[in-house]
């Protein structure tokens, strides 16, 4: 008979702490990236493939609104500003968000007001409109 007080019982694990996983890994290898060149001359963006990543843009052509948000992190990592930004103007703002969740002080995931998240919705719209008129 198996005693009862040494059985475990394993508590599933919450949404938040694999969202919370999920943004550290990817600031860990937004900061291998910039390490990596800096230390050591390699550039991890020259190895990511030259087909797009985003499987809309694969199938479609037409770019997402989060389009190179992959390219333009790893050039945050490398303190490339500029090159980040022609990637995708999201990446610095997302990139001060995700730093802030991870942080000591911990940026308040509770509801947000109906206004805000309007707000940020239609300023994705709006850019990923431009882009695709090409402005």
């Amino acid at each position: 008979m198996i005693n009862a007080s040494i059985a475990r019982t394993r508590q599933p694990i919450a949404p938040h702490q694999i969202l919370r996983l999920g943004v550290g890994m990817v600031l860990v290898v937004v900061l291998i990236s910039g390490l990596a060149l800096h230390w050591g001359g390699f550039d991890l963006i020259a190895y990511l493939p030259s087909a797009a990543l985003c499987p809309l843009r694969a199938l479609t052509g037409i770019p997402c609104p989060g389009c190179g948000m992959t390219r333009a992190l790893l050039y945050l990592g490398q303190l490339n500003f500029g090159k980040a930004m022609a990637y995708n103007l999201f990446s610095i703002p997302l990139l001060a968000v995700m730093i802030l969740y991870l942080g000591p002080g911990k940026l308040p995931i509770g509801s947000p007001s109906e206004g805000v998240i309007g707000l940020a919705l239609a300023a994705v719209v709006l850019v990923w409109l431009l882009r695709l008129m090409g402005i």
